[in-house]
């Protein structure tokens, strides 16, 4: 495994490691469990899913 690949694996985990992924999550999982507003809950689950997407790019780089 090269450097780089090291250094983008270290990158990824650090980012899934997040406090902003976990925060999303969790603020995703209360406002479901509070019925909140569904603007609200798609805006969380966009912020989310780019977040995620952002980690996939990542780890699509290593092959």
């Amino acid at each position: 495994m090269s450097s780089a690949s090291i250094l983008t694996l270290k990158g990824v985990a650090a980012y899934l490691s997040l406090p902003e992924v976990c925060s999303f999550s969790e603020k995703l999982e209360q406002q479901l469990f509070d019925k909140e507003d569904q603007a609200l809950l798609q805006e969380n689950l966009d912020s989310l899913k780019k977040a995620i997407c952002q980690v996939l790019v990542s780890i699509k780089a290593l092959t």
